[in-house]
């Protein structure tokens, strides 16, 4: 059983978090379920307008997709700061004098003077743009990554029928994970004790994957088989993590480029 954190989120950040369309579409988008997948258009429309339910949440900030999200977030929490901060500093939602003593808005009050919400505004359209752009780029790699261990299996001789090919390639979420599992009796493989990343929601669903390739054959496939043939994956995997962890520090570093400037003087 895969032990998941529960992310405890209040209203006001739920509201916050609504508030961006694009990154709260993009987590309704790479959580949905499996079965919910096929009726996509009916559950777009279901969904707008609504706030993210804690199992969405859970599992955007549990899957591999939590560094994406948590990398995205944080930046337009920033900006979200500074708009706040910026609203009281110039009076336009509350007035100083409403305070007692000094206010502290959490970020240096000369470099509040060198910004406006013109400039907040543009930079939030900045991070929209960005955010897109970083998406459609992880996307594109995890289906290159994909591609690499299903050849890997496939030049080991474990053939995967259409059905198998399919389910390795859906998107599945932690929890849909989690649930195979523990419905097949599979061992969990050993992971990490780190966040869960790409290379270790890979390793899930390689064991699911070859456990069915294995079952479907009438071949063992005890943790000793699976793990057999996840050797012959490691070095994809490993190259997946490298390259995960490369992709991750460029957008973080292009995500700083618009949000540094506005947390000094």
């Amino acid at each position: 059983m895969i032990l998941l954190t529960d992310h405890e989120l209040g209203t006001f950040e739920k509201v916050l978090l609504q508030d961006w369309t694009v990154i709260r579409d993009m987590i309704i988008a790479k959580t949905k379920f499996v079965k919910e997948q096929i009726h996509a258009d009916t559950d777009d429309q279901s969904a707008i307008g609504n706030l993210l339910t804690d199992i969405q949440l859970n599992n955007a900030l549990n899957g591999p997709f939590q560094t994406f999200f948590k990398h995205h977030l944080a930046a337009y929490a920033k900006i979200a700061h500074v708009t706040m901060a910026l609203s009281i500093f110039k009076g336009e939602v509350l007035k100083r004098k409403d305070f007692d003593g000094e206010v502290d808005y959490g970020i240096p009050e000369t470099a509040l003077t060198h910004h406006d919400f013109s400039t907040l505004k543009q930079a939030r359209q900045s991070l929209d743009t960005m955010t897109q752009d970083h998406m459609m780029l992880l996307t594109s790699q995890i289906e290159a990554w994909s591609e690499i261990l299903l050849t890997t299996l496939q030049q080991n001789d474990l053939p995967l029928n259409d059905i198998e090919i399919q389910n390795f390639l859906a998107n599945e979420t932690i929890t849909e994970i989690n649930e195979r599992l523990i419905d097949l009796k599979i061992e969990l493989p050993k992971l990490k004790k780190t966040d869960l990343n790409f290379t270790q929601y890979y390793q899930l669903k390689l064991t699911i994957t070859i456990h069915s390739a294995l079952s479907r054959m009438h071949q063992p496939n005890t943790n000793k088989e699976i793990q057999n043939i996840l050797q012959h994956c490691k070095k994809s995997l490993k190259h997946i993590l490298q390259a995960e962890n490369q992709l991750h520090s460029e957008q973080q570093t292009e995500l700083d480029s618009i949000t540094t400037t506005f947390m000094t003087a």
